[in-house]
């Protein structure tokens, strides 16, 4: 595949935005020279490590662009370039002690891990690269005790909340649970170690007025437009924001107005799902093919990473009257509301959000796919939605 390169100092603005083009783009960091952004036609963000040292090139991928920021792709850089050229990093290669650096490197390179969704991986590796490897990377693992830990999950309260502090509890988990299965260490220390903070189930939907709110600014407000689409399909579909942001055009069948989700891209990675389109929801997809012009069928529909949805809508959430805080998967919920409203029942709007169906024994003989309750499920929901298209409608 043909590629370009420019030299520019990145910034994290420019990396959440930059654009993919119809070949390969690399963007050699101006700050780190050794860094290097690609950018591939499919949408793909990767970190590049390339530099040579003493007559051996070196060229790694560090990381997905969407699981790690930029500050922290340069310390990598830095870190690894010169561990290289000082010989430290050879060493590294060969001791036997595992530091919490190297252990959380190969746990998210491990097939377990890799088989997790996206958003999973990418929740994992965010709590590794700012709170974990900055807390303990250098240390063996074991040399770690308890009461640290426990220090970190109080500190990751006092700074970020209770969800912070219970994700790097979870994160800590995963690297500890891959330890124990690889047999680096007996015991995984941090199930002894209950959640400082228990939290609700988030409840949160929108009003019809928040309904609309969301709607106009979405059409009309300061969003960029794959931003301002992407959200729009989620509403209308209910879908996940990584199964959004992660479809293909070859993922849609207008004949049959079907959106079909591969087995690697949904949650759970055991069937693909069959997801109906309502009219509405293809003649948006329309549109928006006609107003792109020329795609191809791997092309992404909404080329940006799933994160952007939910710094659109918290950056909507302060500007504007908002009852309270919401994210991309609270669309979801929304949707499930009013389908109960309406008098769809419990499981097909279960089988609406591509949840399993409860009971295992059950799930093994049933194999409807139930595509067409799940498309009138989906034509109400449109039509209720139609009704906010007027400026005067019931409030």
């Amino acid at each position: 595949m043909s590629q370009q390169w420019r030299v520019l100092e990145l910034t994290q603005r420019f990396v959440d935005d930059v654009e993919p083009e119809e070949t390969r783009r690399q963007y050699r960091d101006g700050r780190v020279h050794q860094l290097l952004l690609q950018v591939e036609p499919s949408g793909r963000k990767v970190y590049k490590l390339r530099f040579s040292h003493k007559g051996r090139r070196y060229d790694e991928t560090l990381s997905p662009a969407q699981d790690m920021k930029l500050q922290t792709a340069r310390r990598l850089a830095s870190e690894l370039v010169e561990k290289t050229r000082s010989g430290e990093r050879e060493q590294d290669e060969h001791s036997e002690e595992l530091t919490m650096s190297r252990l959380s490197e190969k746990c998210r390179a491990s097939r377990r891990f890799k088989n997790l969704e996206a958003s999973t991986q990418s929740y994992y590796t965010g709590y590794f690269d700012r709170i974990i490897i900055p807390a303990f990377g250098p240390r063996s693992i074991e040399s770690i005790s308890r009461a640290e830990i426990i220090e970190l999950l109080e500190t990751s309260y006092d700074k970020n909340g209770s969800r912070a502090s219970n994700a790097v509890r979870d994160s800590l988990n995963k690297i500890y649970g891959y330890a124990v299965q690889q047999g680096h260490i007996d015991h995984n220390l941090i199930r002894s170690i209950d959640p400082l903070y228990r939290q609700k189930p988030r409840e949160r939907y929108l009003s019809e007025r928040e309904i609309r709110l969301f709607l106009s600014l979405i059409t009309e407000g300061p969003l960029r437009r794959d931003v301002s689409d992407a959200l729009q399909f989620c509403l209308l579909t209910g879908a996940r924001r990584t199964e959004v942001t992660g479809m293909t055009w070859k993922e849609i069948d207008f004949e049959q107005s079907l959106w079909t989700v591969p087995i690697e891209r949904t949650k759970k990675k055991k069937s693909v799902y069959l997801n109906p389109l309502s009219e509405a929801s293809v003649q948006f997809l329309k549109e928006r093919e006609v107003r792109l012009g020329k795609i191809n069928p791997d092309d992404r529909l909404f080329p940006i990473r799933a994160d952007s949805l939910t710094q659109a809508m918290r950056r909507l959430t302060e500007r504007f009257e908002f009852d309270e805080r919401y994210t991309p998967h609270d669309l979801r919920r929304t949707m499930a509301t009013n389908l109960s409203r309406m008098g769809t029942s419990d499981e097909m709007i279960e089988r609406v959000l591509n949840h399993a169906p409860p009971g295992r024994a059950i799930r093994s003989y049933i194999h409807h796919n139930y595509v067409d309750q799940k498309r009138h499920a989906l034509e109400l929901w449109a039509a209720y939605l139609q009704k906010f298209d007027d400026p005067e409608g019931d409030e």
